[in-house]
């Protein structure tokens, strides 16, 4: 950050490593912007395309198997949109299928590394 050539610096991480990055920014008066922790909810509306709205859902929430910042963590669905948005994404989501990343028949990414599938399976367990 120090180094004249630098404008400004971008993180996408914990809230721990974003205060450690921004106190440098700070400190050499370079622009950041932190992506810290979180992630915004999928709201559906009552009034919703379910259609569409579910296909959007299915892959905002497996794309890349979730393991990307802007992967939708929660969903927030207004109650008369439930049922029909549930049975859509339910739809979806089965029709997903896991296997060799460079089959274009896969549409579901493998997951980063070893440890990631021993805690899914622990999760599941």
């Amino acid at each position: 950050l120090n180094d004249p050539r630098v404008q400004g610096v971008a993180l996408t991480g914990s809230e721990y490593a974003g205060s450690i990055v921004a106190a440098e920014a700070g400190k050499a008066l370079k622009k950041s912007t932190m992506e810290l922790g979180g992630a915004d909810a999928f709201v559906v509306l009552k009034d919703a395309d379910l259609d569409k709205t579910a296909k959007w859902a299915v892959f905002g929430r497996h794309w890349n198997a979730g393991q990307v910042c802007v992967s939708s963590k929660r969903m927030i669905i207004e109650e008369p949109a439930y049922d029909g948005f549930m049975e859509r994404y339910v739809k979806g989501v089965s029709e997903l299928r896991a296997g060799d990343p460079m089959d274009p028949n896969t549409t579901l990414a493998p997951l980063s590394s070893q440890k990631a599938v021993d805690d899914l399976k622990d999760k599941i367990r």
